[in-house]
């Protein structure tokens, strides 16, 4: 056997050279790629002119899911085409810019040399795979924080939009004290509330309503919503025929999944401070309103006279009269029942809350399965913080200490959106 030829140093470093000028180029080039399909570009023809590779594929791996990035010289089943199984090597990234560890696998089907690549063409390939795979990885990431700052600033757009939809917190009501507060679960939420006078001036029409739906979605939704009712308040439109027309817009304009719970309160203006205000409302699938009145008696006109501090609240329950919004069509043999009216002494309090308040879980000790405020204990509460207020107390008042009391009782984790409005008559807290 004829003894191995020497190799030539010179030779040798020549080669090393060449292919550490071929690497660094290819560097340089994938560095200032802006996109994947770049990166690739580059990747493929320098695979191709430095190594001679005629077929290839290049697979990236993140968990369970597998993506061919780029592949050449392939055009049916590859362990179709070549009679010799393919060359697979394998990368590892560790720890990417993603903070996720993602692999790599460059499989050889058919290359000039016909052999095995010696040690440094191989560690040429695996350097430039493992740069072209970290580069495709930042890139993803880079894009991925665009399109979140771009939803950030659409969202920041929106949710100022919809909160100069909302009634104005200083605006004073002609013989009302009304109050509200709403927090959304997102930047943008579900939740409306609107406050509407009439041409007339006599009444206020007043909803309260959530849809199905956070987020951009539910606030868009709402916003339909709230423009049918100013448009049919500013009318003189009464508080049944809003309701209808709510349900017939939503049914043939929105989703079969897509329903509307609401209140429509039509609030006529007082005759004077000794007397109660007649109320008309709706509640279309709605959690019940609360009245708090100042006696056992249902009837407030025998209120004004004997109601104090030091007699019991009674609290009546103003139930859901009519069905979901958007569901089903309304039968108008039923109309009669959609709407009740009642009175409201100069004394008694009115409030309505959005699902979002009552759904809220309370505060429990480790190990306690956790419950809902419910539409029980948000009454108890709503009693107890009114019990603590002179009669002088206003609406915003109220609003303000119920939302410091119910805040140390609940969790901190919102998960709904939540709107609550106090409605008074503005005597009652006049000196």
């Amino acid at each position: 056997m004829s003894p191995s030829k020497p190799v030539d140093p010179n030779r040798e470093l020549d080669r090393k050279e060449s292919e550490l000028v071929s690497l660094t180029e290819a560097i340089t080039s994938l560095h200032a790629q802006k996109t994947e399909q770049g990166v690739l570009k580059i990747y493929k023809y320098t695979l191709m002119g430095q190594l001679g590779i005629r077929a290839f594929s290049l697979t990236r791996h993140d968990g369970g899911h597998k993506e061919i990035l780029v592949s050449h010289g392939l055009k049916k089943d590859p362990d179709q085409l070549f009679s010799k199984k393919p060359q697979h090597i394998e990368f590892g990234s560790g720890e990417s810019t993603t903070q996720k560890t993602f692999k790599g696998t460059l499989s050889i089907f058919d290359h000039i040399n016909d052999g095995e690549f010696q040690p440094t063409e191989l560690r040429f390939i695996k350097t430039l795979t493992q740069l072209c795979l970290q580069s495709i990885d930042t890139i993803r990431l880079q894009q991925i924080e665009v399109e979140q700052q771009s939803i950030q600033n659409e969202l920041t757009i929106a949710r100022s939009i919809q909160s100069s939809l909302l009634p104005d917190h200083d605006r004073q009501y002609d013989s009302w004290d009304i109050a509200w507060a709403h927090v959304s679960a997102k930047e943008v939420g579900g939740d409306v509330i609107d406050i509407m006078e009439d041409s007339t001036n006599d009444r206020l029409v007043i909803m309260i309503a959530d849809g199905a739906g956070k987020g951009i979605p539910g606030a868009l939704l709402m916003s339909s919503v709230q423009a049918l009712f100013q448009y049919l308040a500013k009318r003189g439109t009464s508080v049944d025929e809003i309701a209808h027309a709510m349900n017939q817009q939503l049914l043939s304009s929105t989703p079969s999944d897509t329903f509307v719970t609401a209140a429509f309160l039509e609030v006529q203006k007082p005759s004077s401070s000794e007397r109660g205000a007649q109320i008309t409302y709706v509640n279309a699938g709605h959690p019940a309103g609360y009245l708090i009145q100042y006696s056992d008696s249902e009837d407030s006109e025998s209120l004004k006279d004997s109601a104090s501090l030091n007699e019991p609240f009674h609290l009546r329950s103003l139930p859901s009269s009519a069905p979901l919004l958007g569901v089903m069509e309304w039968d108008p043999k039923h109309s009669s029942q959609w709407s009740h009216t009642i009175m409201m002494a100069p004394r008694d309090s009115m409030c309505w809350v959005t699902d979002g308040v009552l759904e809220q879980e309370i505060q429990k000790p480790l190990g306690v399965e956790p419950n809902s405020v419910g539409e029980e204990r948000c009454g108890k509460w709503l009693v107890e913080v009114i019990g603590k207020s002179p009669l002088q107390a206003t609406s915003q008042s109220i609003v303000d200490e119920f939302i410091r009391f119910y805040q140390t009782q609940v969790t901190h984790e919102q998960a709904d959106d939540q709107t609550l409005v106090m409605l008074k008559s503005a005597y009652s807290t006049s000196g």
